[in-house]
């Protein structure tokens, strides 16, 4: 079942946001340096007065939208949040708006989380750079004396399993693996399938193109999971990674499947 969610409202982007400064920054207007930073991104390191804190499983999504603006969503480790902020041509970074949903967690993952948040209300500087081959993005806060450090995700070579079919939590094999840029394989719970897959980071849409699959006969559970997988693979047209999970969704939105993250050795 579906749990409801209470926005936080303007209380909470006056709280963390009213002193912010406007000061300089890596992030520029122009439309080249503004789509560096779109795209799926997974926190790897955060900082609070030069000393290295704990980091929950956050994830953020950028997009670069009109009049130098870029929009945000995510989840933080506990809570969803959203938001957006302006890049000057000089280097400031204006009219920033960010908020969280209200839920409760254990007290480590919501102090971590005030961290995280607290960057992004307070941002001065934002920059995009590489490490180890990945790109990196950092957002950096002189209010807080705070930065947070994320990795760009790519769906090619990971791999997750099934944990959802709509809101109902379901036991099986079932899994889909990205095993390279353009190509997918899946259990289904009953057969494997091959399958080509597209995606988009900046646009969020996530297709597939079924291919050949085992024609293996399974129980009546198994074969109800396996229907629904396949069902929703068909209608797939757009995808969030929060956290660990991955969402599959259809046009409007709606998850079909949601999988957990596999951490592939």
């Amino acid at each position: 079942m579906k749990k409801s969610l209470f926005v936080l409202g303007i209380a909470m982007a006056l709280l963390f946001s009213g002193c912010a400064s406007s000061g300089k920054s890596n992030i520029r207007s122009a439309k080249a340096d503004l789509d560096k930073f779109t795209g799926d991104w997974q926190i790897i390191y955060a900082e609070k007065g030069g000393i290295a804190q704990s980091i929950t499983n956050a994830t953020i999504h950028i997009e670069n939208q009109k009049n130098s603006k870029l929009d945000f969503t995510g989840f933080l480790g506990v809570n969803d949040f959203n938001g957006s902020c302006v890049a000057e041509a000089d280097g400031s970074i204006t009219d920033k708006n960010f908020g969280l949903t209200k839920k409760m967690g254990p007290r480590p993952a919501m102090e971590a989380e005030n961290i995280i948040f607290e960057v992004f209300a307070n941002m001065t500087e934002a920059k995009v750079g590489s490490e180890d081959g990945f790109a990196v993005v950092t957002f950096t806060s002189e209010e807080t004396n705070s930065s947070v450090k994320f990795r760009k995700i790519a769906l090619a070579g990971t791999k997750w399993n099934l944990s959802l079919i709509k809101d109902d939590e379901v036991l099986s094999s079932s899994y889909i693996e990205f095993v390279d840029e353009k190509n997918a394989s899946a259990n289904t719970g009953v057969n494997s399938l091959q399958m080509g897959y597209a995606y988009d980071a900046k646009k969020g849409t996530l297709t597939f193109e079924p291919g050949p699959m085992t024609l293996m006969a399974g129980d009546e559970t198994s074969t109800a999971v396996e229907l629904a997988f396949l069902s929703a693979v068909g209608e797939s047209a757009k995808y969030q990674i929060k956290g660990d999970k991955l969402l599959v969704c259809n046009k409007a939105g709606d998850a079909l499947l949601t999988f957990t993250k596999e951490i592939l050795k």
